[in-house]
């Protein structure tokens, strides 16, 4: 699905979670995206959010699928 691999790692921002207006931990680590954005690209604080809620509903979905194929290890095949 994705060509490139994405670091994802526990950040020291907090974000409020949508579901349960709790605070949570960001998953991506805003520095290595960054990193990866061509020369002269920028990223608004948005985007960061968006792309954290995007990831936490991959491993959600991938969460899932290990499941239904009564597995206990995500492989990358789930995603």
């Amino acid at each position: 699905m994705y060509s490139e691999t994405i670091a994802v790692e526990q950040g020291d921002k907090e974000l409020p979670s949508s579901d349960t207006m709790e605070v949570v931990k960001r998953l991506v680590a805003e520095s290595r995206v960054r990193g990866l954005l061509p020369e002269g690209m920028r990223m608004s604080h948005d985007a960061m959010d968006g792309l954290d809620r995007a990831v936490r509903d991959l491993v959600e979905i991938a969460a899932v699928r290990c499941q239904a194929n009564k597995r206990k290890t995500i492989s990358k095949e789930d995603f």
